[in-house]
């Protein structure tokens, strides 16, 4: 099997469901958006005249995606003036169920989007992609800003989906009046398939060896690093995505010393792989400069990198431990790639992403010394590991992207057909990590040990 062969990866069929149509509005690749690229993944389980995605000009970016995959697609919004298509949205969304995906960061001009939303015609759902529900901002667990943004837009929706029961108890305990339109569904996960962990880091090593934007000095450390990488005795943590201060990515460097002191008989290695979405955003362009500083080519590896999809199935399982120690965080869509393809993963006790390691069986951590031992028994007891990769792949399996887009066509559908009462779809899954009540939970204190 040759590299390409290795890391291609494509679904061999797709589901189908007959309803009428569904139009989204979202970012959509070619622009660089996790949120773009989960809207890809719900449709590609659609027939193509059951759904259209209305999203931002794109400029020159457009000239890269094919014709197929712009079949569906109509760029007609510009960015910074979304109210100026509100005309043409209502003029190719007839007949049809609105479904809009929200973050702060897409719609910044929260007024022109509320606006926006009481001039669409047609029935209209929202996913809101980063709602907390650990904040000690409300009562409710909620931001300020997102009680503030619910409290206008929740009269003018037909139903808004949120991703975790976490966010939806917040919710539903802030705005009782409305809880018929609040709706679960659970972030979906691609299915990888199965690799060894040795073939996935020679395939890692590979893929960066090949690269033409590292330098002759790093790519002779990464050799150095090729030949000793698939001793038993060594052991890679750390993670890969686009770089962000809330991340926390710092932690894996911090961590590696601590970890080879607690297991002489171990070399362990830490290495972060990415890059900054945006080279004019000053403070990560400052964050990019001290990750930098942990790097010496020995021990501590930070690879300046963009990472296609097409590296994923491998450089998904080549990590011994996947870290996850954000300093806030809702869900994440690189945690659900590495649970597709059954990769083992530690993380923080935190709004979705814990709430969705719990579900899953993963390790759950409250403080920092916590993850230094749970890391410590994933790194020297193989058993151990196998069996929180096999509980994520379990996960994965539950919530596959062909049965979470099923459950899109469902609630789109029963809103067309004016039933009423909503489909319950995921609702229900942590129900035991929470009070009948959101309300009377207790946001976790803070630890002092945590970063």
């Amino acid at each position: 099997m040759n590299f390409l062969e290795l890391v291609s990866f494509k679904y061999s069929s797709k589901f189908r469901f007959i309803m009428s149509k569904i139009t989204f509005i979202s970012t959509y690749p070619p622009i660089m958006c996790g949120i773009g690229n989960y809207l890809r993944d719900i449709t590609a389980w659609f027939k193509p005249e059951d759904y259209q995605i209305l999203t931002f000009k794109k400029s020159k970016a457009l000239k890269y995606t094919s014709e197929e995959e712009l079949l569906n697609t109509k760029d007609i919004i510009p960015y910074n003036a979304p109210l100026k298509a509100i005309n043409e949205i209502n003029k190719v969304s007839k007949d049809s169920v609105i479904w809009i995906q929200h973050e702060f960061g897409i719609w910044h001009k929260q007024e022109e989007f509320i606006e926006l939303v009481k001039k669409i015609k047609s029935k209209k759902i929202i996913t809101l992609h980063t709602m907390h529900f650990q904040s000690d901002e409300t009562a409710y667990g909620l931001k300020e800003r997102e009680y503030k943004f619910l409290e206008q837009i929740l009269p003018l929706v037909d139903a808004i989906t949120v991703f975790s029961d976490g966010v939806y108890y917040a919710i539903k305990g802030a705005f009782p009046q409305y809880k018929n339109k609040i709706i679960e569904i659970r972030h979906g996960c691609k299915i990888y398939p199965d690799i060894t962990r040795k073939l996935a880091k020679y395939s890692l090593t590979g893929f960066l060896l090949s690269s033409q934007h590292l330098s002759k000095n790093l790519k002779k450390q990464i050799e150095t690093l090729s030949k000793i990488i698939y001793n038993k005795n060594v052991k890679l943590i750390g993670n890969f995505g686009f770089i962000n201060f809330g991340k926390g990515s710092e932690t894996i460097y911090l961590l590696r010393d601590e970890l080879e002191k607690s297991l002489p008989k171990k070399r362990i290695i830490s290495l972060y792989i990415g890059c900054i979405r945006n080279p004019k955003d000053t403070k990560q362009v400052e964050y990019l400069k001290s990750l930098k500083k942990f790097h010496d080519g020995k021990k501590n590896f930070f690879i300046n990198l963009y990472v296609p999809e097409v590296i994923f199935p491998a450089l998904l399982k080549a990590f011994d431990a996947y870290v996850f120690w954000p300093k806030g965080a809702t869900q994440s869509g690189r945690m659900a790639d590495l649970q597709g393809a059954g990769a083992c993963i530690v993380g923080k006790n935190l709004e979705g992403i814990g709430e969705t390691l719990k579900i899953s069986g993963c390790p759950v951590i409250n403080s920092y010394a916590g993850l230094l031992h749970s890391l410590k028994q994933i790194l020297s007891r193989p058993n151990y590991q196998r069996w929180v990769e096999k509980e994520a792949k379990n996960y994965a399996k539950k919530f596959k992207w062909k049965t979470q887009a099923k459950k899109h066509l469902i609630l789109g559908n029963s809103l067309l057909k004016d039933k009423k009462r909503l489909p319950l779809l995921d609702q229900g899954y942590a129900n035991y990590l929470y009070e009948a009540r959101f309300k009377e939970v207790k946001t976790p204190k803070t630890n002092k040990e945590e970063l």
